[in-house]
């Protein structure tokens, strides 16, 4: 007699259900322009594009050249990349004296010491007769707004080379998440070891934070130089006014004061009223104390916390 074995129950797998989507960190850069060209012994920019393609927020993004042995270079940053957006970053190279010619320089994008893009361009470093310099003479390494703040900055250039320079512009870069709105005064012409001043204007964002920025200025003869800064944005100051702490200590003493006061002159009153109490009506008064005690003890430890 053969038994029939029971066959298990299939389940019908819902067709709609979708699985959670793995988020990727992407990043492709490129220049602008593939090939550019600059003087031996200056900084030539070379500007990219760089498009976080992945799924997920990509933070302090790395744009670092790999020129030849003996070069200088100045890398980016991008702080903050989110999905599909794109910004412009700046990178630097700086041929030596003695180099002439055309070079492929590799640049790669780094995250966390990983590499998440590579890409190149060429530069064509041809000899300079005429010596091209233009340095920020004097302007601050940090800077410190309020939300929301407009503030008016004076900065020092001096033309530290042999050519006059003229029309000099300047840009920020990895600002967007703490200035709204940058313009620095053009100048218009700085003649050879002369140092003149102009001003830069900017607008604070209406969130607190902090930026790592670099200050880009050139000239129209193509002369580049640049600063690394940091802005921080604050929160707008309190509506009532501050309390430094000389004053919280002042009010702090009048107050012990005035309670030394009291308890020596009611000294030989409390005694004769203590001898009339009963015990439980004691031991009340001592809870009593104990709470005010605590209640004394809470105040003064917030105050030391918010003002000192």
């Amino acid at each position: 007699m053969e038994i029939e074995k029971e066959k298990p129950e299939e389940k019908e797998v819902e067709k709609n259900v979708t699985k959670p989507e793995m988020l990727e960190l992407a990043i492709d850069i490129k220049p602008i322009e593939r090939e550019v060209e600059g003087r031996q012994g200056e900084f030539i920019p070379v500007v990219f594009n760089i498009t976080n393609i992945g799924t997920a927020e990509a933070y302090n993004i790395s744009i670092i050249p790999m020129p030849p042995e003996g070069w200088e270079f100045k890398s980016a940053l991008v702080s903050f990349l989110n999905v599909s957006d794109s910004v412009l970053r700046t990178i630097f190279v700086k041929a030596p004296y003695t180099v002439k010619g055309t070079f492929a320089i590799p640049v790669k994008a780094v995250i966390d010491n990983f590499t998440v893009d590579t890409d190149y361009f060429i530069v064509n470093v041809y000899e300079s007769k005429e010596k091209y310099r233009l340095e920020i003479a004097e302007f601050p390494r940090m800077i410190t707004l309020r939300q929301n703040e407009n503030t008016t900055i004076p900065i020092l250039l001096a033309n530290t080379g042999r050519v006059p320079l003229t029309e000099i512009n300047g840009r920020l870069e990895n600002a967007e998440e703490c200035i709204e709105f940058f313009s620095m005064r053009p100048l218009m012409e700085i003649n050879p070891y002369e140092v003149k001043s102009t001003e830069i204007v900017m607008k604070a964002k209406g969130k607190s934070t902090r930026c790592n920025a670099t200050l880009i200025l050139w000239s129209k003869e193509q002369v580049y130089t640049f600063l690394d800064i940091s802005i921080i944005i604050t929160p707008p100051p309190p509506l009532l006014p501050e309390i430094t702490k000389v004053n919280v200590l002042l009010v702090l003493l009048i107050f012990l004061g005035i309670l030394v006061a009291a308890k020596w002159s009611n000294i030989g009153e409390r005694e004769r009223r203590m001898k009339k109490l009963t015990p439980k009506l004691k031991a009340i008064k001592i809870f009593f104390y104990f709470i005010y005690s605590i209640i004394i003890f809470i105040i003064l430890y917030f105050i030391y916390n918010t003002f000192l």
